[in-house]
């Protein structure tokens, strides 16, 4: 299996051959937080477990008290490194995840405020590379969230349903998309609108994954049926 991800450990030898150190204190305290939310999260059975799945299915072995006593305690030695090593390997991929997605975030920050609302959208889409492409998602994620802000300052406290909002015209998109353009996003607002929007974009993208594979699995069976 191919790695995606480059790990920055030291191997240190003086610990166990699954042991590693992060390349910096506030590193190692991020592995420490992701071991123990690792292990709470009991995504591995315990050491006395897995000795115990390993004595059973060494139970067959003829041997002295001594030589038993002996293999049982290599059983809970491989068993502890096992374990070690299966966790070390979770936690090296989830914080060189999270480095990755720290790198990128700090990709995404405009290079002065206000931010024009163009550098904005490159920064949240940079794999769009037409400009009117991601002013058209834009404009889909504005008419979501006007549609859901009005929901939430009308028909949710009527006790109506959310489908009975009327979806905002063009011409009220227009009007936000224009005053954005002329006032640009403050650092603040920038924040708030980059979490927000890429929770939406993410969301948006799987729907139309679904939709063009739901399309094509339709094509298909037109063609195996006609």
């Amino acid at each position: 299996m191919t790695s995606l991800y480059i790990f920055p450990f030291r191997i240190n030898s003086k610990k166990s051959k699954y042991q590693f150190e992060a390349s910096s204190p506030t590193d190692d305290d991020e592995i420490k937080r992701l071991r123990e939310q690792f292990l709470s999260d009991g995504v591995l059975p315990s050491v006395s477990e897995l000795f115990l799945v390993a004595a059973l299915l060494s139970r067959g072995e003829k041997s002295g008290k001594f030589k038993a006593a002996q293999r049982a305690m290599q059983l809970w030695d491989e068993s502890f490194y096992a374990r070690e090593s299966r966790l070390d390997l979770y936690v090296r991929t989830a914080f060189s995840r999270n480095k990755a997605a720290e790198k990128e975030r700090e990709s995404q920050i405009p290079k002065s405020y206000p931010a024009s609302l163009d550098e904005v959208l490159r920064l949240l889409m940079p794999h769009k590379k037409r400009s009117e492409d991601r002013m058209k998602i834009y404009r889909d994620y504005i008419r979501d969230s006007l549609r859901v802000s009005n929901y939430m300052e009308q028909g949710n406290w009527s006790g109506k349903p959310f489908e009975s909002t009327p979806i905002p015209t063009d011409d009220e998109i227009g009007k936000i998309i224009a005053k954005k353009k002329a006032e640009g996003f403050s650092e603040s607002w920038y924040a708030t609108t980059r979490e927000f929007f890429l929770r939406w974009f993410s969301d948006y993208e799987a729907k139309k994954l679904s939709s063009r594979a739901k399309k094509a699995a339709t094509a298909k069976w037109k063609i195996k049926n006609a």
